[in-house]
């Protein structure tokens, strides 16, 4: 059957190149030639395809899925449909053995590429706290000692301080500026209390109430101030300006004592 279409496919195929030479080179025969031509090319394309048809049909019958799969079997080696399925099969299993062998492996690698990173993320995090606890530390250590500077010089400011209110008070006039007003109304207190009668303070910018007259007792750091700007009354009413003295403690910052010469 199938040499029987082949011989019709050849046939058609001759036909239909002599009908093409015909019309092509004779013009009073063109015509019939090109129907003719036509029609051997139908001839050859339909033997053709019954060729095809009888040959996939064999290859069925034989167990192949088609003319093209057995030309693959005999190409490989494989005469009978039963092997070459075998075969297939076989190829099948190793393909997909393979597929999951490569998918487990590609698993493996991105577990271990995501230990690695985790390992690395770990590491980093590690290294960035350990910087950050230096960081910490330096600047602990650098308050530390900029609370020691500070409290260094908060002592040395307090030791001048203090120098400078021991200098003053060893020197009458800077201690009786220094507490000039407290001395003042102390000591103004303490002489308004020993008139028998009336008295008036005369003191002005000029003649203030007190000055400074030195220490009364050096080591107890008493300071004698007098003044005169003070009048008193005597018992027939007339008036007399005296002078006073008043002893006061720059350490108690209390009036020691006081005296008016009369």
């Amino acid at each position: 059957m199938d040499t029987l279409f082949a011989l019709t496919a050849l046939a058609g195929l001759s036909a239909m190149v002599w009908f093409a030479l015909v019309a092509y080179f004779s013009k009073m025969r063109r015509r019939k030639a090109k129907i003719r031509a036509w029609g051997s090319f139908i001839i050859f394309v339909l033997s053709i395809a019954a060729i095809s048809h009888f040959q996939n049909a064999d290859a069925v019958a034989e167990g192949f899925k088609s003319t093209s799969d057995r030309m693959a079997a005999k190409n490989a080696g494989f005469t009978d449909s039963f092997s070459w399925r075998s075969e297939q099969l076989r190829r099948d299993r190793e393909l997909i053995q393979q597929a999951e062998e490569n998918e487990t492996a590609r698993r493996i690698q991105e577990s271990e590429a995501a230990k690695r990173q985790q390992q690395k993320d770990e590491e980093l995090a590690k290294a960035e706290a350990a910087e950050e606890e230096e960081r910490e530390k330096k600047a602990a250590e650098q308050k530390l000692k900029e609370d020691e500077v500070a409290k260094a010089e908060a002592a040395l400011a307090e030791e001048a301080v203090r120098a400078k209110e021991a200098a003053c008070l060893a020197d009458p006039q800077c201690a009786f500026d220094e507490l000039s007003i407290q001395i003042s109304v102390d000591c103004r207190l303490a002489i308004e209390k020993l008139p028998k009668w009336d008295f008036e303070w005369t003191d002005s910018w000029t003649e203030p109430k007190f000055l400074p007259a030195g220490w009364a007792k050096k080591d107890q750091k008493t300071l004698l101030l007098m003044g005169q700007a003070l009048k008193l009354q005597n018992g027939f009413g007339a008036w007399k300006r005296v002078s006073y003295f008043c002893a006061y403690n720059l350490v108690s910052r209390k009036v020691v004592d006081v005296v008016i010469n009369q």
